[in-house]
């Protein structure tokens, strides 16, 4: 499969640790941490709990 547009996005990996209200967790999980989330980044996964 060949690609004619490739799009190159500059992006980071960033392990982080939060401690806060389990609702507040569960909120930056749905939506995303920091800027760009609307634009599907700030993602994230559960290491270990």
């Amino acid at each position: 499969m060949e690609f004619k547009n490739q799009i190159k996005i500059k992006a980071m990996e960033a392990p982080f640790f939060i401690e806060a209200d389990s609702d507040l967790i569960r909120l930056g999980y749905e939506c995303g941490w920091g800027e760009k989330n609307s634009a599907g980044f700030g993602c994230v996964d559960v290491l270990q709990q």
